[in-house]
């Protein structure tokens, strides 16, 4: 095993414990037991088993912390595996978020190539002339790794999603501090109003002015904790200039006006 450690940065609650490559098909095996984190393991080469299923290279599996599981090499096509583990609140949560649906947490990807240059470029270069073993890389570094990985996940998705479904969803981020409707949108897309919220409906379980407003109060939180702007402003910033309108609809997704927030959040 060449596995990197990682030296944890308090100031984050979320963070990579370590990221490697298991080639000993002797030693890649555990359980049945439980982990206190979450593991994220990538097939490259050969097949195992995961609770009982079939795992192939060009698919994956999430070991979620605090459930009973096991995983062992088969004997016949042994396989390789890259790994990365991860500890936070939230961790199951983001993780889900990129990888999409599961079948009993495995998974499919697509992206050996790229996962091999993290290999390189990461584990093999700090292992150069050492051999098997551990050592220590920045957190900052790890955390790099894992959102790449995250990106490609997410291109996964992207390609699963109806492409016009896809433009809605680029054009509002482009353009959501207008004061943009619905039917501007669709108007753009050459599709009416109506084919574009069945379009949404299907792919994102949300219909697009819901979508819309997610991107608003998002983008509003942000700017009500990372800048001293007023409340108007933000108004105008996020395409709801009535700031009336604003605070009405601000409290309608989060349950607090935009002031209330702003001074719950910084005092904690």
């Amino acid at each position: 095993m060449q596995e990197l450690l990682v030296q944890k940065n308090e100031l984050l609650n979320f963070n990579v414990i370590s990221i490697g490559i298991e080639e000993d098909y002797k030693l890649a095996h555990w359980g049945r037991g439980r982990r206190t984190f979450l593991v994220l393991q990538y097939v490259l080469l050969g097949k195992g088993y995961f609770n009982g299923k079939e795992v192939r290279a060009g698919q994956g599996f999430v070991v979620e912390p605090g459930e009973i599981n096991e995983y062992h090499s088969s004997e016949d096509e042994p396989w390789t595996y890259f790994f990365i583990s991860l500890s936070g609140e939230n961790v199951t949560e983001v993780v889900k978020r990129y990888l999409g649906q599961t079948e009993n947490g495995i998974f499919n990807y697509d992206f050996k190539a790229k996962l091999m240059d993290i290999v390189t470029e990461t584990i093999r270069s700090n292992f150069s002339g050492r051999g098997n073993g551990k050592a220590f890389i920045s957190s900052s570094f790890a955390l790099s790794c894992f959102w790449r990985i995250m990106s490609y996940h997410e291109e996964n998705l992207d390609n699963d999603i109806n492409h016009y479904v896809r433009d809605a969803k680029n054009y509002m981020r482009l353009h959501f501090h207008q004061a943009l409707s619905i039917s501007e949108i669709a108007k753009a897309l050459n599709i009416s109003d109506r084919y574009l919220y069945n379009l949404f409906i299907k792919h994102l379980g949300a219909s697009p002015k819901r979508y819309l407003n997610g991107i608003r109060v998002a983008r509003a939180e942000k700017y009500l904790l990372s800048t001293e702007a007023s409340i108007t402003e933000i108004a105008v910033s996020v395409g709801v200039p009535d700031v009336l309108a604003f605070s009405r609809f601000f409290k309608r997704y989060t349950g607090v006006s935009p002031t209330e927030y702003r001074k719950r959040r910084k005092n904690q």
